[in-house]
């Protein structure tokens, strides 16, 4: 999919979808201290993630939210959803409610490319109240996904923006993302 241009965001910073994020601004979003990432996945294995919506300043990349469609099992039937992943701002941007809005480029989008799929994240629990106000519930069921060959159970709770309180178990045949 080439670039495709989405609505600026306050201060006129531009945001558009890609699935070829440039490994130079993926470098400038994922290095700007020693662990971006939450520490408590730092030897999991991640899926990679196709999709993205980046906002930009005239430097480049300062705000990324990474998707993918995975099918998963839920309760032993395949459930699509739309994972995400890669939620990272820069420093000089913490504070200005980017995921807020990159989160609602995100489902603008995808309500178009992938009606009625909901969006879920693994995220630590330290987040969890974040990851609340951006409209996401708690799945308090049990979550399996692969690690090298095996499945195992997560070690991160998993949230989603659709209510799965009908829904015991998520099974993931892929490895978290």
């Amino acid at each position: 999919m080439p670039r495709i241009n989405l609505p600026s965001l306050p201060d006129g910073i531009g945001t558009y979808v890609t699935d070829a994020l440039p490994a130079d601004q993926w470098h400038r979003l994922s290095t700007w201290r020693e662990r971006v990432f939450p520490v408590e996945g730092k030897d999991m294995q991640w899926s990679d993630l196709q999709h993205h919506v980046i906002a930009e300043d005239a430097e480049g990349a300062i705000a990324n939210i990474g998707f993918d469609l995975f099918n998963v099992l839920a309760d032993g039937q395949a459930m699509d959803m739309l994972g995400i992943g890669g939620v990272v701002v820069m420093p000089d941007y913490q504070g200005r409610h980017l995921p807020q809005h990159l989160f609602q480029r995100v489902r603008e989008y995808t309500k178009k490319r992938f009606p009625g799929l909901p969006l879920a994240l693994f995220c630590p629990p330290r987040l969890i109240s974040y990851y609340k106000k951006h409209n996401f519930q708690l799945f308090n069921g049990k979550v399996t996904y692969l690690q090298g060959n095996l499945c195992v159970d997560s070690t991160f709770p998993f949230m989603s923006d659709v209510s799965l309180q009908n829904v015991t178990r998520i099974d993931l045949t892929t490895h978290p993302w």
